[in-house]
């Protein structure tokens, strides 16, 4: 779980498995999980959340390129490798680079500009 590194507003706090939890004629192959979280107090933005201007979600095209960009990065940083962590990060700070461009151009533009972002080579997954 990546709470910690990636500003989650989880924090584990306990997680076990109830043992009472299907006995008697009940049966399964699964094992049951309790967890106990607690959220985190409000923090500020950082210093590029505050950068990021909201009204780039207005354009139409924000959540599919953002999508995108994240499924990419991912990709690129298998699991079965690199572990959650890596491709996470790599993930969060594209999305990130994005979005503070997409800000940008806003800021000198005035308007939001339904365009796209090319992804990848063009033809590639």
């Amino acid at each position: 779980i990546y709470t910690q590194a990636h500003a989650s507003a989880w924090r584990w706090q306990q997680i076990g498995s109830p043992p009472t939890t299907f006995t008697g004629g009940a049966h399964s192959d699964h094992l049951p999980v309790v967890a106990r979280l607690a959220l985190v107090k409000e923090r500020p933005p950082s210093e590029a959340e505050a950068k990021i201007n909201p009204a780039v979600f207005d354009n139409p095209n924000t959540r599919t390129i953002t999508k995108l960009i994240w499924q990419k990065q991912i990709e690129k940083y298998p699991h079965e490798i690199h572990g959650y962590a890596k491709g996470w990060a790599a993930a969060k700070s594209a999305v990130a680079t994005f979005l503070l461009w997409e800000s940008n151009e806003l800021k000198w533009t005035k308007k939001v500009s339904p365009r796209f972002w090319c992804i990848g080579p063009v033809g590639a997954n």
